[in-house]
C-alpha cells in the first residue's frame, strides 16, 4: 500500500473548507420559512415554519463551524507533514556529513 501526500494540496483544501464555511455563516437561510411563518400568522403552517427556520439557522452554524473547523486540522496536517519532510531532510542532510569522502 502507498500514498502520497501533497502538502500545497492540503494548505489549499484548508484555504478552501474554511472559506465554505465562513461564506455559509453569512447565507440566510431561514429567511424564506420566517417569510412563511409572517404571512401566516397564527397558522400550525406558521408555526412549523418559524421551527423549520430555526433549525436551518441552527444547522448551517454548527455545519459552518465544523467545515471551518474541518480546514483547520486540514492546515495543522499540512505543517505536521512539512515538518516531518524538514526533519527528515535535516537528518539526511546529516547522515550524508558523516559518509567518508566518495560516498562509500
Amino acid at each position: 500500500m502507498e500514498y502520497t501526500i501533497t502538502i500545497e494540496a492540503l494548505r489549499a483544501a484548508a484555504i478552501t473548507a474554511r472559506t465554505a464555511g465562513e461564506q455559509a455563516a453569512g447565507v440566510p437561510l431561514g429567511e424564506a420559512a420566517d417569510a412563511v411563518a409572517a404571512a401566516l400568522p397564527g397558522s400550525r403552517s406558521a408555526t412549523a415554519a418559524a421551527e423549520l427556520a430555526e433549525r436551518w439557522r441552527s444547522r448551517l452554524t454548527a455545519w459552518s463551524d465544523d467545515v471551518v473547523v474541518h480546514g483547520d486540522a486540514l492546515d495543522a496536517s499540512a505543517t505536521r507533514y512539512q515538518d516531518g519532510e524538514d526533519s527528515a531532510g535535516h537528518d539526511l542532510s546529516r547522515a550524508g556529513e558523516r559518509l567518508p569522502a566518495g560516498g562509500v
